[in-house]
C-alpha cells in the first residue's frame, strides 16, 4: 500500500469517525426527549407489575412484548426513574459497538459507519439489544450461540430474522435449541404470574388480537400504498400476495434476502427495517457503503417536510429511502453460506 492510499484511507477513517461522534450525540439528545421514553418506562412498568405477581396479558392492557421479554427486561424495574434513560442508552450504546465490532472485523472505517448508521433513532428502543444478542449468537458458532439467539426474540421482529436464517440454512440445533431459554423464561412468567404456560401465550395473543387487529391490518409500512391503488380490497390479501411475490422472485437466488425484503409488509416500524440492514452494510465498499449509511442516518422526512412540507412525497420520504435500500440490498448482497465453526 502506497503513502498516498494510507493517507487517503486515514482521512475516510477520521471523516467516518467524526460522522460517527455527531450521529451519536445527536441520538443521545433525541433519546433523552421525554416524549421519546414513553416506551422504555411503560415496559419498566409492566416488569414492575409482573414482579409484583400481576398477570399482564388481556384483553383491557396495552402489553405488547412477549412474556420471555417482560422476565429478560425485568431489572429495569429495579432502576431509579431518573437513571433508567441513562443506563439504557448506555446498554444501547455497548450493544451498537458490539454490532459493528462483530461485523466489521478489524475494519475501522466500517466500524465507525455502523456506529452512524445504527445510533440514529434506535439509542431509546430495544431493538439494538436484541440485534446485538442476535449477532453475536449468528457470527460464530459457540456452545453459548443458542442462549444469545433466544434472547434476542425479545424482539421477535429482529431475532426472529436470525432464528428464520438458522432454519432456512439448516443449522438445526442452533434453530431448535435457541428456542429453550424462552420456553424456560415463559415458565418464569407463569409461575410468577400465577397462571399456566398455556394460559400466558394464549392471553399474550388475545392482547395482540385486541391492540392490533388483524396481523397485517394497517400495521405495514406500506398497506397505506397498497390501499390507495386498490381500496376495495382487503389490504391484508393484497398485501400477503405481494409478499409472496417478492419471497418467491428471490427464494432461489437469494433466500435470506427475500424473506427480509417481503418483511417490509409485514413489519410495523421503519426504525426494524433499518436496524436490519446494518449486516448488509457491512458487506459494501467505498462509494456505496457511504451511501448507504448517509441514507440510514439521515431523516428525509424531515428534510423533505423543509423543502417541501406537506407534499406526498415528504410524507412517504422514510418510506422510499427504506424499500430503495432493501432493493440494493436484494441486488447487491451475496448469499449467505454457514456461520464460522
Amino acid at each position: 500500500m502506497s503513502l498516498r492510499t494510507r493517507r487517503a484511507d486515514s482521512r475516510s477513517i477520521s471523516v467516518a469517525a467524526a460522522v460517527a461522534a455527531i450521529s451519536v450525540s445527536v441520538a443521545l439528545w433525541l433519546s433523552l426527549q421525554p416524549h421519546r421514553l414513553l416506551d422504555l418506562y411503560r415496559v419498566a412498568a409492566w416488569a414492575s407489575q409482573w414482579l409484583h405477581g400481576a398477570q399482564l396479558y388481556g384483553a383491557t392492557t396495552d402489553v405488547d412484548y412477549p412474556p420471555w421479554a417482560i422476565v429478560t427486561l425485568s431489572p429495569l424495574a429495579w432502576l431509579p426513574a431518573r437513571l433508567l434513560p441513562w443506563c439504557w442508552v448506555t446498554c444501547n450504546l455497548t450493544a451498537l459497538a458490539i454490532v459493528a465490532r462483530r461485523l466489521s472485523g478489524s475494519r475501522r472505517l466500517v466500524f465507525f459507519l455502523l456506529i452512524a448508521a445504527g445510533a440514529m433513532r434506535t439509542l431509546n428502543q430495544f431493538t439494538l439489544v436484541s440485534l446485538a444478542f442476535a449477532v453475536v449468537g449468528t457470527t460464530a458458532v459457540t456452545r453459548f450461540s443458542p442462549v444469545w439467539l433466544g434472547l434476542s426474540l425479545i424482539k421477535p421482529q429482529i431475532g426472529g430474522v436470525f432464528w428464520l436464517h438458522a432454519v432456512w440454512t439448516r443449522q438445526w440445533r442452533l434453530a431448535i435449541s435457541s428456542l429453550v431459554l424462552p420456553g424456560v423464561l415463559l415458565g418464569v412468567y407463569s409461575s410468577r404470574a400465577h397462571v399456566s404456560m398455556w394460559e400466558a401465550l394464549r392471553a399474550y395473543a388475545g392482547s395482540i388480537g385486541v391492540q392490533y387487529g388483524e396481523v397485517l391490518w394497517g400495521q405495514t409500512e406500506v398497506t397505506s400504498w397498497l390501499r390507495v391503488l386498490w381500496p376495495y380490497a382487503a389490504p391484508v390479501l393484497v398485501t400477503t400476495a405481494v409478499a409472496v411475490i417478492v419471497f418467491a422472485t428471490l427464494a432461489r437466488s437469494r433466500p435470506q434476502l427475500g424473506l427480509s425484503l417481503a418483511s417490509l409488509l409485514s413489519v410495523r416500524h421503519l426504525s426494524y427495517d433499518l436496524v436490519l440492514l446494518l449486516p448488509w452494510v457491512a458487506t459494501l465498499e467505498g462509494r456505496a457503503q457511504w451511501i448507504a449509511s448517509a441514507l440510514m442516518i439521515a431523516d428525509p422526512a424531515a428534510i423533505l417536510g423543509i423543502v417541501a412540507p406537506g407534499s406526498t412525497i415528504a410524507i412517504h420520504a422514510d418510506r422510499i429511502a427504506v424499500v430503495a435500500l432493501w432493493v440494493a440490498a436484494s441486488v447487491s448482497l451475496k448469499p449467505i453460506g454457514r456461520p464460522v465453526q
